[in-house]
């Protein structure tokens, strides 16, 4: 079995926070040998309108972008199945996640 992580996550602001985020993970990554894609996409703008005059839903609606974009990519690389860090958080809505 091979495996392979995804940086994904276009609600990570500001975006110098993004860029040492995924500067770190390519450092870590390299460092025990883990496969990775990288989403090339920081798309804050799409989140906030999403999210606008819907905040109380702004979990679901980052989870949702989040395992969409995730799952579209896990299909298109043949991939048997995906998972989340988000459930290792103790701080996600990890019922939330699985639905």
């Amino acid at each position: 079995m091979q495996v392979y992580g995804y940086f994904f996550n276009p609600n990570i602001h500001p975006y110098t926070e993004y860029v040492k985020r995924k500067e770190t993970l390519e450092k870590y990554a390299g460092e025990i040998g883990l496969n990775m894609i990288y989403d090339s996409g920081y798309d804050m703008e799409e989140f906030i309108r999403g999210v606008a005059y819907r905040e109380s839903q702004r979990c679901r609606m980052c989870y949702t972008l989040r395992l969409s974009q995730a799952a579209r990519v896990a299909k298109k690389g043949g991939f048997d199945c995906f998972s989340t860090t988000l459930l290792v958080s103790p701080y996600q809505k990890h019922e939330m996640i699985r639905e």
